[in-house]
């Protein structure tokens, strides 16, 4: 399917599914991510030979979204934003991402304000939030996602009045700024939760982990344990050193199975009772006290991956 015909078909396409419908955002989203998939998904072969197809399709996307949102007047803003995460999502589906994917996707619907006689500056805006957020989506890292982004909606007003592509960069500027706080702790890994009887112990573990880079939080009995687990916090794996602990902390190992929160036992002393134990409720490794920092931070690597 030649390029410009992609356009062609999502505008007509769109048109007749926005005049109907309620939410506009998610049509608009869920209708340009099948067609992207689906485009790229029967041009394999073009799509081997250049990266440059994948643009096309992802430019062609944006624009034929904006141009039938606007014939189904529409907000062309908010089409824009759906657009543009509907088309990077759909890439995600068939093929890597890359800084281009998110350029070219932000480009595209500053370039299809200009042709539609939209608000620029607006629409560019919305674009760099969509991208962002279809960046971090599909694994970005939100700097990187940011950088992209802008680049592409910069690029998109080379042919502007001047005074318009100021207020672009200086609306996008402010975007990026607002997002990110939110960016950050979206991107923020959770913490080791560091469960044990001896607050004191606990807390110096923490410490130690900390010096290796881990963020950590600590539960002092079983009972703040559950409070966290349903609390629904996340959480990137439980160090839980079972001294002074009674039997029912098997209980709470079998909770932490099936909230598919990975554990590692830590016990006062070897045996092996405890260790088939641990193992039978789901966790990820034994460890025996004395432990030191870099046996201890080495056990998490080779669990949690980082």
């Amino acid at each position: 399917m030649a390029v410009g015909s992609v356009s062609r078909n999502i505008r007509k396409r769109l048109v007749g599914v926005l005049k109907g419908a309620a939410d506009v955002a998610g049509s608009t989203m869920e209708l340009t991510r099948a067609a992207t998939a689906r485009y790229l998904s029967a041009s394999t072969s073009r799509r081997d030979k250049a990266s440059r197809w994948i643009e096309n399709v992802v430019e062609e996307t944006v624009i034929g979204a904006m141009r039938g949102g606007s014939d189904a007047g529409k907000d062309l803003p908010s089409v824009a934003k759906a657009a543009v995460i509907g088309a990077i999502e759909g890439v995600s589906k068939v093929t890597n991402v890359t800084d281009a994917v998110l350029s070219n996707a932000t480009r595209a619907a500053v370039k299809g304000a200009e042709e539609l006689g939209g608000d620029v500056v607006e629409v560019a805006r919305r674009a760099v939030e969509g991208a962002v957020e279809a960046g971090q989506r599909v694994g970005f890292d939100p700097e990187k996602a940011a950088r992209a982004a802008a680049m592409g909606a910069t690029e998109g007003t080379e042919e502007l009045d001047e005074t318009v592509a100021d207020a672009v960069a200086k609306s996008i500027a402010g975007t990026i700024s607002g997002m990110r706080g939110i960016l950050e702790m979206a991107f923020k890994k959770p913490p080791v939760l560091i469960v044990g009887g001896n607050r004191s112990d606990a807390q110096n573990l923490g410490q130690s982990l900390n010096r290796e880079g881990y963020e950590t939080n600590t539960a002092s009995s079983l009972a703040e344990l559950d409070d966290i687990v349903r609390s629904g916090e996340r959480i990137r794996l439980v160090l839980l050193d079972i001294s002074g602990l009674d039997k029912t902390v098997w209980q709470h190992c079998e909770q932490l199975r099936k909230a598919r929160i990975p554990f590692v036992v830590i016990a006062p002393q070897r045996s092996p009772a405890v260790k088939q134990e641990s193992i039978r409720y789901g966790a990820r490794g034994v460890l025996v006290k004395p432990i030191s920092t870099k046996e201890l931070a080495e056990h998490i690597r080779a669990v949690i991956g980082s």
